[in-house]
């Protein structure tokens, strides 16, 4: 295919942002003037200023000048929606210098065509799956692609993140996802979003943040990969991880980058569909509701669901984790209370048990001074028998002696 310079290709490219748009243009625009061998700069007319006829008769070499190409695209087997995309850019270059074909023509061809959807067939990821792909990543793209696996973001959404997209304060953590209508970061939607990461994207991410700064980045962007770069990340995981089975008639893995997305969609999309469309930037009419929302109300729906697009961890309800703080707090003042009255009947053990010492000791010194005092009498009554005394000096120690006797030995 020959790569034509043509002042009006480039003219029409100007009024779109998406660079993938107009990559796609550009190049369906340079196969339809190759296969129909016509220069850009020469082709277009003014019908509007054409009579009838005229008119009529330059009308129809367009449209047979499209069939031309429609017919081409099918002959090359190209994927159902890459013929789609074609002949859709055909229309859209047509369309922006006033040439209108009739509604039918459009019809006819969509008619006959065969469908707009992509001829690869993918599988769904599932969270085994992901955790066994995710085990080979290092710590750029175990980052990466735990948000895109749990904030529904786009590849190229995901490569325009820059550090103050990221609320860090928040939990779970926000990113803004920002339409910025310049050519380089545009992204599908022309409106500004929000949406959410789990908690082990968040560490991930933090992670990637240290070594991104010891690496000494200096692109704005936290993943600076370009479409090529993101994708060959994410084969390199699937070879690691023997997930390469692909598509037989494309060649293309079936397990491509996309299918996180899908994964976000699916497993978010069991709690609360609605929801996911509208994080996923998804704007319908069922999804008006969340637009509607405060943000922390969004963000609440989002704690309860994030258990369904946990990885390698296991989240818990905020709502059920606070009843568990309040029921500690409730246990840790029982314990409390239970100390101080253990406290405090220690100190009554221990003065009870001070004075049972005291007493012993007391006893104990009566018992010894008792066996002095018998030994005593013992001695002096050996005397008095001994000497015979009977005097009135001995009539004291004879009644001590008496008394003594009748102590308990």
């Amino acid at each position: 295919m020959t790569k034509l310079k043509s002042k009006v290709i480039e003219e029409f490219l100007s009024n779109f942002h998406s660079d993938s748009t107009i990559r796609g243009y550009r190049c369906h625009l340079n196969q339809f003037f190759d296969v129909i061998k016509k220069e850009p700069d020469n082709y277009l007319k003014d019908v509007r200023k054409m009579e009838n006829g005229e008119r009529i008769d330059a009308l129809d070499v367009y449209e047979e000048d499209l069939k031309k190409y429609w017919n081409w695209l099918i002959e090359k087997e190209y994927a159902p929606k890459t013929v789609y995309n074609g002949v859709n850019a055909i229309r859209q270059f047509l369309k922006q210098y006033r040439i209108q074909l009739d509604e039918i023509v459009w019809q006819n061809i969509n008619r006959r065509g065969t469908g707009n959807k992509p001829i690869t067939v993918d599988k769904p990821l599932t969270k085994k799956m992901l955790k066994e792909i995710l085990t080979h990543a290092n710590a750029k793209s175990r980052s990466a692609f735990l948000i895109m696996a749990s904030s529904g973001l786009r590849k190229k959404e995901l490569m325009q993140l820059r550090e103050n997209d990221i609320e860090w304060e928040t939990y779970p953590i926000k990113i803004r996802v920002r339409h910025t209508g310049k050519k380089n970061q545009s992204i599908k939607s022309k409106y500004g979003r929000y949406t959410f990461i789990t908690p082990e994207a968040a560490l991930a991410l933090r992670e990637w943040m240290k070594v991104r700064k010891e690496m000494g980045i200096t692109d704005k962007r936290i993943f600076p990969w370009n479409i090529t770069n993101v994708n060959k990340a994410w084969w390199r995981l699937l070879k690691k991880a023997r997930y390469t089975e692909k598509d037989e008639q494309t060649g293309f893995y079936v397990y491509h980058l996309y299918t996180l997305r899908k994964f976000f969609r699916t497993e978010f999309g069991k709690y609360d569909r609605d929801l996911c469309d509208f994080l996923m930037g998804h704007k319908h009419y069922l999804t008006e509701n969340y637009w509607r929302k405060t943000e922390e109300d969004v963000q609440k729906e989002y704690l309860k669901g994030m258990n369904y697009i946990m990885i390698f961890e296991t989240s818990i309800d905020r709502e059920k984790l606070n009843n568990l703080d309040e029921q500690l707090k409730e246990k840790d003042e029982e314990i409390y209370y239970l100390k101080k009255e253990m406290k405090k009947d220690k100190a009554d053990l221990e003065q009870r048990l001070k004075i049972i010492e005291d007493r012993f000791y007391q006893i104990a010194d009566n018992k010894i001074l008792i066996e002095d005092l018998k030994k005593m009498v013992k001695d002096h009554s050996k005397i008095i028998v001994d000497t015979g005394a009977t005097g009135a000096d001995n009539k004291k120690l004879i009644k001590l002696i008496e008394e003594l006797k009748k102590l308990p030995k």
